[in-house]
């Protein structure tokens, strides 16, 4: 991950106490301040705050402890619930927050700067030649099977449409997603780009590793892009089932009406549920990757991200009932027919899992040759038109070209052997959200109180200087640290 190097002094001359952390510490809390920011690791219950998991924490900290003994008086967390699957939240402090809108709004250009303090180059390969893996079921060989394979190493962001989204929109995380972009953009090595680096992962996908900008919100993205070509996948991993039944002579009615009819169908489950139709979409999506009909948080993915009540009502509709037993009707077939080599399940990029033995197992397995045709009509587009594509994302491409449709349709046909459809677009694609009432500034910056008075609902309020961060725990197991908060099921003596 990236990081403009002024930040950390930035915040040094907002907040003295700062100054007193060892400089690895300082540089360790603005990373995470930053990726905060980003949204990558938005909470699935509060997308306003982080869900940090221990892996990453550790690979920033090194050391839990010393983690948790640093933070708390910069971000305040609630401690997520082992029972619900429920992931802790991270949020920063009132202070931190202002610190980073500020800085935000300093357009002179500032060098980018790694985990270690380093300052980054070029990249070498835009691929890298390794694979990253921690499956221990998955068989992936320590050469990424994309080697060979080019695209642009850097972005070049449209900064007056960035500018000009950030007063056209009043939805505040899609405004500091610009912001972040326009800031990276806005560095002295690579003036008006954004570098980026792509690690393969499990299941042969592209993961775009400094700059987080594949999971940059779609409006945000569509509006940097501004001028160039995006293609997709229409209905990807739908459109790659229907395919796969029919080889095995299978009929998908219910899946075929939904890639006919989606916006229609989406429309009515969202005003059904009264949820987003993103969170529609996710969750037709959850039943691919064997997510049950089931409400409860504990049990399902979709009463975890929908709410009980909200999830209640999704699964109750008569499409998605017809549409889950339809999945699991086809997918025995599709998993059965998957290549097997030493007693492993091989997708079309040649990735091998081997069979869990676990409940969900079939819908594993099915995950897994669904991504791996994805990523391939993605690796086949590369391998021609590479020279071309400026993002590659994991079920479509953005290219500074116009491109056939119809001859990517015949390339993806000839390597896959299924049929997809390609949707194509001139970007901006999406439109910035406003609501009715919302008037676009005409200003070209915002004007920093302005800015921080609307973002200060996603901070926390701290009182004093260095006050301790809010930890409340929901699981009774929980034993809880000096100047950390929470429900204890027993008393713990601290060593002083």
């Amino acid at each position: 991950m990236l990081l403009p190097n002024s930040l950390v002094s930035f915040i040094q001359s907002e907040f003295e106490p700062y100054k007193r952390l060892s400089s690895n510490d300082q540089r360790r809390i603005a990373f995470m301040l930053w990726l905060w920011a980003s949204g990558r690791y938005a909470h699935s219950r509060d997308p306003s705050s982080s869900a940090f998991t221990g892996s990453l924490l550790r690979n920033i900290w090194g050391n839990l402890a010393h983690q948790r003994k640093t933070c708390r008086g910069y971000f305040a967390v609630i401690q997520g619930d082992n029972l619900l699957n429920v992931a802790s939240s991270y949020r920063p402090m009132e202070f931190l927050g202002r610190a980073l809108i500020r800085y935000l709004q300093n357009p002179e250009p500032d060098s980018l700067i790694d985990l270690s303090g380093r300052e980054f180059a070029a990249p070498r390969n835009v691929i890298l030649t390794r694979a990253a893996n921690k499956d221990p079921e998955v068989k992936n060989a320590k050469r990424s099977v994309w080697v060979g394979i080019q695209c642009s190493k850097f972005i070049k962001v449209n900064q007056q449409a960035l500018e000009k989204f950030i007063r056209c929109t009043d939805d505040q995380s899609h405004q500091l997603s610009a912001l972040l972009l326009l800031k990276l953009s806005r560095n002295a090595k690579f003036p008006g780009c954004i570098p980026v680096q792509y690690e393969q992962k499990s299941t042969g996908r592209l993961v775009e590793m400094l700059s987080a900008i594949q999971s940059t919100p779609r409006e945000v993205l569509s509006a940097a892009l501004s001028d160039y070509w995006d293609y997709d996948l229409s209905n990807a991993h739908f459109g790659i089932l229907s395919a796969l039944a029919k080889e095995y002579g299978l009929a998908t009615p219910v899946i075929d009406d939904y890639l006919i009819r989606k916006r229609q169908i989406r429309a009515e489950l969202a005003e059904h549920c009264a949820v987003d139709i993103n969170d529609v979409k996710s969750g037709l999506i959850s039943l691919l990757y064997g997510a049950s009909l089931n409400a409860h948080e504990k049990y399902s993915s979709i009463g975890k991200s929908l709410g009980l009540k909200k999830a209640k009502h999704f699964i109750a509709h008569r499409f998605v009932k017809s549409l889950s037993n339809e999945i699991k009707m086809v997918r025995g077939n599709v998993v059965e027919g998957m290549r097997k080599h030493a007693g492993q399940f091989v997708n079309v990029m040649n990735i091998g899992v081997k069979a869990t033995g676990k409940k969900n197992q079939s819908a594993v397995l099915l995950s897994h040759a669904l991504q791996g045709y994805e990523a391939l009509a993605l690796k086949t587009v590369m391998r021609h038109f590479g020279h071309h594509i400026v993002l590659p994302m994991h079920d479509g491409w953005v290219s500074d070209k116009r491109l056939d449709c119809d001859q990517l349709s015949r390339l993806i046909h000839d390597a896959t052997g299924l049929r997809l459809e390609i949707e194509e677009a001139r970007l901006p694609k999406y439109p910035p959200r406003q609501t009715p009432e919302f008037k676009p500034k005409r200003q070209t910056q915002y004007n920093v109180d302005e800015l921080i008075s609307q973002f200060e609902h996603l901070f926390t309020k701290s009182h004093g200087e260095a006050v301790s961060g809010l930890w409340v725990s929901a699981s009774p197991q929980w034993a809880a640290y000096p100047g950390v908060y929470g429900r204890q099921s027993r008393k713990r003596v601290l060593k002083k």
